[in-house]
């Protein structure tokens, strides 16, 4: 009997890290399968999956990032690291469809642009008609899945931001590994994209960010045609420029300007090589790309009313100089009565501590970029990703300096998060190709690739956040008010901004009622404590009769929050609840647990 040749030592590591993954993830998978309905309204939806089955979806992400890693480094086979990439990418099917599985409505509050989305997807399903022309490709695409899955409109949410997350791992590691040559660095490339970037962004329908995920392909596209002469490139980068440009107009903008930047980069190491005339054809063909890029982008939003206002509004914010969203963030953080530690544990590191963890690891690793260029051993790639990280640095910094567009910090900061990815990754690829010092060098490795294995954890437990999510109960109590409500009457309600009437008529319907002053929409804010610490009963202080709406979250949101926060949070207690149970200017005509509805009088 002949004996079987014996595994190599890595292989035989691969081969049982791999079966403990594959174990963990048919675990994971099967609790997610299993979990049954939210009974009733949850602050978070992680806090009820069980700290078990967490651990076990960790250690499928983390164990598959281990294989990876070592096929990176040493010699394995392709089997392993192949079926622990996918389990990890299996994992995620389960982590997005956490809110299917508790039957959440969708993902988001009554003031998330979602519902917005959600009603102009109704729009196509009932009459076929594009609504919006801004960025219609994200609600195509999800009339698309709800006809070939047969699904709600409301279920392709998780759908769409499962399949754009993988999108960007591949589409990363598919730019890495065609610039660099290195399947090394392309597989360390795939480790360092698995967290869960743009926080609870990556959950909702988001067309900047869908379209933003496109980016790495037009970048691949255009090197593939200005680099190698591939002319029929051409075609794949016409149908990512119609996309693009039909997701958004920021995210086209971002792409086309990276591939312009990629371009710039390769025209000046030719130059810098040699000085034939041929050596610079090959950019000049990927300028005709890019320009007819940028004609696609300026032909379809030029005249949108949006488009022209954004632009106005940017135009006048840099004239004046209007502080943008960093700077607001910073005023209103020091406006508050905490302390460093805890501004620091409560709101720095739970929001931003993942980027600011790979902003540091790409800034160290653009350094060491720029120390091989002077010695020059930096090749074409790590220059590209060096000047990339560096000009997405200089826009996150004049996004969040001057209010140019929008106020969110992350999306300010979304071009430098894409390719800090990849520059992780060469920091990664690096230390572990160094030869001299080669102890210091593994030692820095491991102490790299924890904080990544850190930031898959910490990013997985923090990216759902508390209160954000719409139940089948908030939402048919919703619905009912817009359906039998006075609409020459306001509703008064805790909400910080509704636009669920987007999601229950129709965004054209919902439109045109606003337009007409009906009262479609809520007043947001209630006064504090519905105003009986000052007044005795609700009526004395609301402007006019209408309705109250108090929801479950509104008595309840404030316990994610420490307990030292209470105080300064609560708005709304139990006790006030009861006054209003109470008062005789307000009759109760709804509830179903969740949501209690009252019409006042005089």
């Amino acid at each position: 009997m002949t004996r079987r040749p014996e595994m190599p030592t890595g292989d035989m590591f691969a081969s049982r890290v791999t079966k403990l993954c594959l174990v963990a993830t048919a675990l994971w998978l099967s609790y997610v399968a299993l979990l049954p309905p939210a009974p009733s309204y949850e602050i978070s939806l992680l806090e009820v999956v069980h700290p078990a089955a967490r651990a076990v979806f960790i250690v499928v992400l983390l164990t598959s990032a281990l294989v990876v890693v070592q096929a990176a480094i040493t010699e394995v086979r392709s089997r392993f690291w192949l079926a622990s990439a996918g389990c990890s990418i299996a994992a995620y099917v389960g982590y997005f469809a956490l809110p299917l599985a508790r039957e959440y409505v969708v993902y988001g509050r009554f003031s998330y642009d979602v519902l917005v989305h959600l009603g102009l997807i109704d729009d196509i399903l009932e009459t076929g008609a594009l609504s919006d022309l801004l960025y219609p490709a994200t609600h195509l695409l999800s009339v698309a899945a709800t006809f070939l899955a047969g699904m709600q409109p409301e279920s392709t949410v998780a759908l769409l931001g499962f399949w754009f997350k993988v999108i960007l791992i591949g589409g990363l590691v598919l730019l890495v590994r065609s610039q660099s040559g290195e399947q090394s660095l392309a597989l360390l490339t795939f480790v360092a994209a698995l967290p869960i970037f743009f926080t609870s962004n990556r959950f909702s329908l988001a067309p900047w960010l869908f379209g933003l995920t496109l980016l790495p392909f037009v970048v691949y596209v255009v090197h593939r045609f200005a680099s190698d002469n591939v002319q029929r490139t051409a075609y794949p980068f016409s149908v990512l420029a119609v996309g693009l440009i039909l997701y958004h107009p920021i995210s086209a903008f971002y792409a086309f300007t990276a591939a312009a930047v990629l371009l710039v980069i390769i025209g000046l190491t030719d130059r810098s090589t040699t000085r034939t005339t041929r050596a610079t054809l090959p950019d000049l063909r990927g300028v005709g790309l890019v320009c007819s890029g940028f004609a696609g982008l300026l032909g379809w939003h030029v005249h949108h009313e949006t488009v022209d206002g954004n632009v106005r509004s940017s135009i006048l914010s840099l004239l004046t100089m209007e502080a943008g969203g960093g700077t607001e963030t910073a005023t209103r953080a020091t406006e508050v009565n905490y302390t460093l530690e805890q501004l620091l544990f409560t709101f720095v590191i739970p929001n931003w501590g993942v980027l600011m963890l790979y902003f540091g690891l790409a800034g160290l690793a653009t350094l060491a970029i720029g120390y091989r260029l002077l010695r020059r051993q930096a090749t074409l790639f790590e220059n590209h990703v060096a000047v990339q990280t560096i000009f997405g640095g200089i826009l996150a910094i004049a996004f969040l300096g001057i209010q140019l567009y929008g106020s969110s910090i992350i999306r300010a900061a979304q071009y430098l998060i894409l390719f800090a990815i990849p520059a992780v990754a060469i920091g990664c690829w690096y230390l572990s190709e160094m030869r001299h010092r080669r102890v210091i060098a593994s030692i820095v490795l491991v102490i790299v690739l924890a904080s990544i294995g850190g930031a898959i954890v910490y990013s997985t437990s923090t990216a759902y956040s508390e209160n954000t999510h719409l139940t089948a109960a908030s939402s048919t109590g919703y619905s009912w008010h817009l359906e039998t409500k006075d609409r020459s009457e306001p509703t008064y309600t805790d909400m910080s901004r509704d636009v669920f009437a987007y999601y229950e008529y129709g965004y054209d319907e919902a439109d045109e009622l606003i337009r007409s002053d009906e009262y479609v929409t809520a007043t947001p804010h209630l006064s504090p404590h519905l105003g009986y610490h000052e007044t005795p009963t609700v009526r004395s202080w609301l402007p006019t009769d209408g309705y109250v709406v108090i929801r479950t979250e509104d008595l309840v949101w404030h316990e994610a929050e420490p307990e030292w926060r209470h105080d300064d949070l609560v708005r709304i207690t139990g006790e006030d609840y009861d006054t209003l149970a109470q008062d005789r200017t307000a009759n109760r005509i709804y509830s179903n647990g969740e949501v209690r509805i009252w019409q006042t009088r005089h």
